[in-house]
Order: C-alpha cells, then structure tokens, then sequence
C-alpha cells in the first residue's frame, strides 16, 4: 500500500535503492525534498550521475524511455537516477504499461523517481497503480492540517538548529497560514539570527521583528539572486536595500552563512535550495566561493573602520562574483 513520509525515511535506511521511487502531493515543498531525499540517498550508494526528465502530463514524457534504460544495462554502465518531473498525477495508459514492463525487468544501473501531483483515489485503485505499488515505493504525500504546522514548525526549526518559544511558534504559524514554503524561507532566515544568539529559544519580539522585515526587499532575496546569476537582479535589490536603510553587517552575516553553506562547512543546504546552490557551484568552483569568503573578510573590516573602503560597494562586487560576473581590480 502507499507508504507516508515517515516509512520513506526509514526505508531509505536500507543497504540497497528500490528500483522507482514514486513521490505523489500537492504540498510541491514536501514532494521536492522527499526526492531530493531519495536522490542523495541514491547518490550516498553510487548513483554518481543525475538525469532529470519534465513533462506537462503523462503522455509528454516519453515513458518508453524506461523500457530502453532496461535494455540498455551492462557491466560497465555509469549508475544514474531518473529524476521525472510530471506535475499533474495523469499517466496515460501507454505510460503506465511501459512503467509496469520496466519494473518487471529494471535496471540495477538505474534509480527511477518519479514526482508527482495528488493521485486520487479512482487512480490509485487502477490496476496498474496496484502493480507499481507492490514493485516500487510510492509515497502519497498530503497536506498539511491545521493542528499539525505547529509540530512541523517545531521540527523544522530543530533540523536548522534552533528553537522557538511557544508564542513565536505560535504567531509564526499564522503569518505564514499554511503555506509550507513560506515557512521554510522564514525557517532559513530565522537560522541566520539563531547563529549568532545565545542559544536560547528566538522570543515573539525577535521572530516579529525579523517576518517584519519579509514585507520589503531582502537579503535572503539578494543572495538568491547571485545564487541564481542574476547580476541585474543583485544591482536593484542592493539599491533597494541601501534605500532602505538595510545594515551591511547584517546583510553580511547572511552572505557568509551561504557560503559557508556551499563549502559544507556550515548548515545542512535546505532541498528547496539545492538546485541553486548546486548551479552557483557549478559557475564558479570550490575555489571562487573560498574567494568570496575572503572578500567577505574585508568588507567585516570595512565595516568596522579597520580597513578603508566602502562595504556597500564591496558587497556588490562579491555578490557580483557569486552571480559568474568577471570583475577587474
């Protein structure tokens, strides 16, 4: 039967990968980083290579493709996830049959997920939804009820490394009224402040203060820019911040938290930043980001009047080099 988020995590305990990974729900953040789960547990058992497959519907993708992976198996073949991306929970008939001869015979090279949709309950009682089900893992992900974000909240909270009173808990959950990926970005900045307190759980003041600040241009909006390589974007929203009043210590802070990041020295990266965080690695190396860190120095001490120059105009220009932009001295 269709297992929960829980049974997946148990399961990806085990010494071997099942052979397709169906992740199914509305909730796009929990259905993201379950396969994102399963995909660095993959990784974790020598499934060095990443393939990534979108489609509007079923019938986009060309399910038939699994059929040619089976044939293809050898000795010598590069063991790889299919990462599937099919929005909508419709898999047409031909889908669905070249799903089913695929788990008759699957390729032990490959790790197939799937991500989808809600399946509803008429397609989960097909009898090819019943096949898959006892060959694959499928994992029906539902939303969230109202009783249980408040848990998540705590949950997440502790995963980032810090606490949060119950107040805060409390009015954390309404400002984001449900909305999962809200929470988690407001989860990631709360981690920033949390770094450099006491230990101590965040209180209401603190954690009021700082979704205040969502309201306007952020630095968590910046950083994301120079992640994505957007240098435009970077400009603008490094005005908007000047205009706001915006202290560079803190935007700092934040810079060097995703550094630290991307050099697997700081926090766990949150799934729903994987990608871009992977891509900015991929512009600029290992090497540019330890850079940026050097430069993340300076400006500290331009900052605190050590050293001249303006901080601001330092900050552009390493933000800048995080968004792939060749700068001259």
């Amino acid at each position: 039967m269709p297992q929960t988020l829980d049974f997946l995590e148990r399961d990806l305990k085990r010494l071997d990968m099942r052979p397709l990974y169906l992740v199914s729900g509305d909730e796009s953040l929990l259905v993201s980083e379950a396969a994102e789960a399963v995909i660095a547990r993959a990784a974790a058992l020598g499934f060095s290579e990443r393939e990534i497959h979108f489609g509007e519907d079923g019938q986009k993708f060309r399910f038939n493709y699994l059929r040619e992976q089976a044939g293809a198996a050898s000795l010598f073949a590069s063991m790889r996830v299919l990462d599937i991306r099919v929005p909508r929970a419709h898999i047409d008939r031909a889908a669905a049959n070249a799903i089913v001869e695929y788990l008759e015979r699957p390729s032990s090279d490959v790790c197939v997920v799937i991500r989808t949709g809600q399946f509803e309950a008429r397609q989960r009682n097909t009898a090819w939804f019943k096949k898959l089900d006892q060959a694959a893992c499928t994992v029906l992900i539902w939303p969230l009820k109202e009783r249980e974000l408040v848990p998540w909240l705590v949950r997440r909270a502790e995963k980032a490394g810090f606490h949060l009173s119950q107040d805060a808990l409390r009015f954390l959950a309404m400002q984001v009224e449900g909305n999962l990926l809200a929470a988690a970005q407001e989860i990631e900045k709360l981690s920033v402040m949390a770094d450099a307190s006491d230990g101590a759980p965040l209180s209401l003041s603190e954690v009021r203060a700082e979704v205040a600040n969502s309201a306007h241009f952020n630095g968590f909006q910046l950083v994301d820019a120079a992640l994505e390589g957007s240098p435009r974007r970077v400009a603008r929203l490094i005005r908007s911040l000047v205009l706001e009043g915006e202290e560079p210590m803190r935007l700092l802070g934040l810079v060097v938290s995703q550094l630290r990041m991307m050099t697997g020295s700081g926090r766990q990266i949150p799934a729903f930043k994987r990608r871009l965080i992977e891509n900015a690695l991929d512009r600029i190396g290992t090497a540019g980001v330890q850079g940026l860190l050097r430069d993340a120095e300076q400006i500290d001490r331009q900052v605190k009047g050590v050293e001249p120059g303006d901080p601001w105009r330092s900050m552009e220009r390493l933000l800048l080099g995080l968004a792939g932009v060749r700068l001259t001295a």
